[in-house]
């Protein structure tokens, strides 16, 4: 499965479901707290160089942390926190709740060997426990192995020259292909657009997204590093802009005097929606 991050500005994927959504639901929470697997889809990746020897690069080696998201939706009485806890400069739990319940409350444990995202586990007072395990192929992660909610999934990332993830293809149990998503680059190194091939059995529509961006920094590169995130479809840059067949989406930001976002919009048809607010350390 996949980890979807809260700020996803990349809704409306596909696969481990992650860009083709326009909302945030309740069920947002299985998104947050697959940190990175299934879902086709966060798409801000960056990294234009050759990175691959990146995997032990610090995200908070700046000094500053994200140690809270928060999510309101304007137009109805809904909200969503996610909290980070960092030990020796890496994240080692993800804290998910939504206001007013303890229902979805859910807790995601990191695990590291030597330095590098090994695997990931959740925790739910009511769900059953999940685990994701990535497998390397040098600092690049090669596969994620994902049980959650009782099914089985296998994540395999493909690369291309540059060590930019350019597909991701997402397997059941039984090694049938589920998901099939391809991803093209523009020249700053984030995903210009994404593909969803169609693939028998799971519906014959092609989707494509496509993405402009601003040119300041992801916050969530002070949470994960590069090699990581770019399964989560995650880069350096933040999402302006979203197009697809259905709909178009814009986001607006605030940002602080390091250039990292401490607000931001997201406005369907130009009306706001969702409000996303930062909070560093």
């Amino acid at each position: 499965s996949v980890p979807k991050f809260a700020t996803d500005a990349k809704r409306g994927n596909v696969g481990s479901n992650i860009t083709a959504r326009n909302e945030m639901k309740t069920n947002k929470k299985k998104n947050m707290k697959k940190l990175i697997c299934l879902f086709a889809g966060i798409l801000t990746l960056s990294c234009s160089k050759d990175d691959s020897n990146s995997e032990n690069t610090n995200p908070t080696e700046t000094g500053l942390k994200l140690v809270r998201i928060n999510e309101d939706r304007l137009d109805v009485n809904f909200g969503t926190t996610t909290s980070f806890t960092y030990a020796n400069g890496l994240v080692t739990k993800m804290e998910y709740s939504q206001n007013g319940t303890t229902f979805y409350d859910e807790t995601t444990n990191f695990n590291y060997v030597d330095g590098k995202l090994k695997s990931l586990s959740f925790f739910h007072q009511i769900y059953a426990q999940g685990i994701d395990t990535y497998t390397y192929n040098g600092n690049l992660i090669s596969s994620c192995y994902s049980t959650q909610y009782s099914t089985e999934t296998t994540n395999n990332y493909g690369y291309n020259a540059l060590n930019q993830m350019n597909s991701h293809k997402v397997y059941d149990k039984f090694n049938n292909l589920n998901y099939n998503t391809e991803y093209n680059y523009n020249t700053a190194g984030n995903i210009l657009n994404l593909v969803v091939l169609p693939v028998p059995g799971f519906g014959s529509a092609l989707i494509n997204t496509s993405y402009e961006y601003d040119t300041y920094k992801n916050p969530l590169s002070l949470v994960y590093n590069e090699n990581v995130l770019k399964i989560n479809f995650e880069g350096k840059n933040n999402i302006t802009k979203r197009t697809n067949a259905s709909s178009t989406s814009t986001f607006e930001y605030l940002y602080n005097d390091k250039g990292y976002p401490t607000q931001r919009i997201e406005k369907i048809g130009g009306n706001p929606y969702i409000k996303t607010t930062y909070t560093y350390n």
